[in-house]
């Protein structure tokens, strides 16, 4: 059997797997064994979690991945299977586990964020399929129309909805979970706003944050920013702030103490707080191409890049 033609998808950051990959499966529907709900992607031989968002995703692999192995070559090869879904993903035999997902993370985030949920599950049926729809589409616009009014001032945020996910570099012995949610305050046990830095040594307090590189939303973000302009302005569809941490072996934060590193200029210029909230919003995008197997069927393979 011929192979066939790799395929090519630009898929937003904010969205699932499963809610944007119908055309893959399609493409390949001539080479694939009989499809049923069971489609599934990995990465390296390692299973790719659905329910993480795409952009997420790719941070861990690209930007929080091994630098030695193909993670740093863009378009990414990602490996599609019809068969064999692993056990240790969740199962996904509709799109509807998605949306369920989705909005249960949702509820979680705002509960944290607001003290309630009420937000989410007063909220209108046309409101909530729009917000669906701009899952989908990837249309900023619509998830915005559907979340007009949640905006709230610092003095009123209950928590701070975050989620730490744990890339290359680090001792398994030393951190045993991937994903770890903490409860974190406003501020901290002096009284100060959280910064990233200090949010994260609260976090970790043993870990020599010189070597941790921290990447949210694509973004080598300066640790003395803000974290709760952080998760007002880079914080995905789930009010979540997913920040992808990989440690080095060399220095990733030489001057962690000079607030001027975030505003300096120049060959060595770093993002400023309002460059981060542009590229956040608008470098939202991923591209994926795809080829099958040629042996069985089986499998497909993609490849993704900013």
């Amino acid at each position: 059997m011929q192979a066939p033609r790799p395929i090519y998808k630009l898929l937003p950051r904010m969205s699932y797997l499963p809610l944007v990959t119908t055309s893959v499966r399609d493409h390949f529907v001539n080479y694939a064994p009989a499809i049923r709900g069971d489609l599934w992607f990995d990465f390296d031989g390692k299973p790719l979690k659905w329910h993480y968002p795409i952009g997420v995703l790719f941070d861990l692999v690209h930007n929080c991945g091994d630098k030695n192995s193909s993670a740093t070559k863009l378009p990414l090869e990602i490996t599609v299977h019809f068969t064999g879904y692993p056990s240790e993903l969740l199962p996904c035999r509709t799109l509807t586990t998605v949306n369920e997902h989705f909005f249960h993370s949702l509820k979680e985030g705002c509960y944290l964020k607001y003290g309630t949920s009420s937000i989410i599950m007063n909220m209108q049926k046309s409101l909530h399929l729009k917000m669906e729809q701009s899952l989908v589409t990837g249309d900023y616009r619509l998830y915005e129309e559907a979340s007009r009014g949640w905006a709230v001032s610092e003095s009123k945020c209950q928590k701070i909805p975050i989620r730490i996910m744990i890339g290359d570099g680090f001792d398994a012995n030393t951190i045993k979970n991937r994903l770890i949610q903490p409860s974190l305050e406003m501020k901290d046990l002096e009284g100060k706003p959280f910064t990233l830095r200090s949010a994260l040594k609260n976090i970790f307090p043993s870990l020599d944050l010189t070597f941790v590189r921290a990447v949210i939303q694509g973004i080598k973000v300066p640790t003395e920013t803000s974290l709760f302009y952080l998760a007002e302005n880079m914080c995905h569809a789930d009010q979540f702030l997913y920040i992808c941490l990989s440690l080095h072996k060399t220095p990733q934060n030489p001057s962690e103490d000079a607030h001027s590193k975030i505003e300096q200029r120049g060959s060595q210029h770093t993002a400023t707080e309002e460059e981060i909230d542009v590229v956040g919003r608008e470098g939202s995008n991923q591209k994926i191409k795809a080829k099958t197997s040629t042996e069985d069927g089986a499998d497909s393979k993609l490849e993704s890049s900013t």
